[in-house]
């Protein structure tokens, strides 16, 4: 075995020699065909291929041969076609690789009889081009599949993506499924997602501005938590829920419309960021705790919220939903603002209890009497 090895090295060294010239077409035992540039060969272990943008690792033992492209070759201009298809499933998993028309993709089938897949990360594949565009249909197996979803950790960590794009087709984003993509700076969102997983864009620190796309339900836990230069958000009709911290530590938010179809804003979602003027939409019914507890630091500061208004439809409101964070030991500081309109079971202790200071409670009240 470690001769033939030795004998397919001696093969390969003068591809590898052109490989920063000329491509290099790779046959499998299975019978695929690939070409692309061959960027490393380890012969005991595996060689590399950047195909479309995207890097391959291919076992050795799956090789049967490597040449230098042959221009007359029909596999010379590289097509999207059943045989281009690498089915590297496990077990009960579905998986396989396939060239698309905006590059290789890892993707998961999901559900044959309605042909849905999702694309999903794999270690046989790396993507490696700045602007990713998401596809929105794959052949496989002579058939072709709807991309419906952006599977669990799919391009997690990734440090080349800097535009994303996604089809119409994609209904939700897994968690965790770009976070800490760290050089990511735009995406382009279509009609048509539904959901945003929990983490999914968790520290993407270069995201600056964001446009939700009508349709959208549920933004996530923590989807984008600790995008700190994330300035602007907007928000569709359609969005239902804000999970807990789905915009935590977004510091350089001040300002944010918030949807008239909201009904439910979770704990500490819009921690430590800059807002200061709230406006509760009427079908938001649940504030968690520590909601829209803002501000510029972590020291003794009051709070940055200068205008609020919680509409009768609220019926809960968490502890220290609006106040500022002091210290470390849960002390609050809450300054004076102007406010518009609270629920009716709102009492002086019940507004001190959220954050809010007597005295704003006090000129409310006298407000509401004349």
């Amino acid at each position: 075995m470690k001769k033939q090895l030795l004998l397919l090295l001696l093969m390969l060294l003068p591809v590898v020699a052109m490989a920063q010239e000329k491509l290099s077409v790779v046959t499998l035992k299975n019978g695929t065909v690939l070409k692309g540039t061959i960027k490393s060969i380890n012969p005991t272990d595996a060689l590399t291929i950047v195909i479309a943008g995207v890097e391959t690792s291919i076992k050795m033992t799956e090789v049967a041969k490597i040449e230098e492209e042959n221009k007359n070759s029909p596999i010379s201009q590289l097509e999207k076609s059943d045989n281009l298809n690498r089915n590297i499933s496990t077990g009960d998993s579905e998986l396989f690789v396939a060239l698309t028309d905006y590059g290789r993709f890892c993707f998961n089938v999901l559900s044959k009889t309605e042909k849905t897949v999702e694309v999903t990360h794999s270690k046989n594949v790396k993507y490696t081009d700045e602007k990713v565009i998401i596809p929105s249909t794959v052949d496989y197996n002579g058939n072709t599949y709807t991309v419906i979803a952006i599977g669990e950790e799919a391009f997690n960590e990734n440090k080349k993506i800097k535009h994303l794009v996604l089809p119409s087709t994609v209904k939700s984003i897994g968690e965790k499924a770009f976070e800490q993509c760290k050089y990511l700076e735009q995406i382009d969102f279509s009609q048509g997602l539904e959901y945003i997983g929990e983490k999914a864009f968790s520290q993407c620190i270069n995201l600056i501005d964001i446009a939700l796309p009508s349709g959208l339900i549920e933004i996530g836990g923590n989807a984008f938590f600790f995008d700190k230069k994330l300035k602007k958000v907007e928000l569709p009709i359609s969005l239902k829920i804000i999970k807990k911290e789905a915009f935590a530590y977004c510091i350089e938010i001040t300002e944010i419309i918030l949807p008239i179809g909201l009904e439910r804003i979770e704990d500490r979602a819009f921690f430590a960021t800059k807002l200061e003027k709230i406006d509760i939409p009427n079908k938001v019914a649940y504030i968690g705790v520590q909601a829209f507890l803002s501000g510029t630091s972590f020291i003794a500061q009051e709070s940055i919220i200068k205008w609020l208004s919680i509409p009768e439809s609220v019926l809960e409101i968490g502890k220290d939903a609006f106040c500022k964070f002091r210290g470390g030991f849960g002390n609050t500081l809450p300054s004076k603002c102007h406010i518009e309109v609270l629920p009716s079971w709102v009492n002086v202790a019940e507004a001190k209890r959220i954050g809010l200071s007597e005295d704003s409670y006090e000129d409310y009240i006298s407000s509401t009497k004349k």
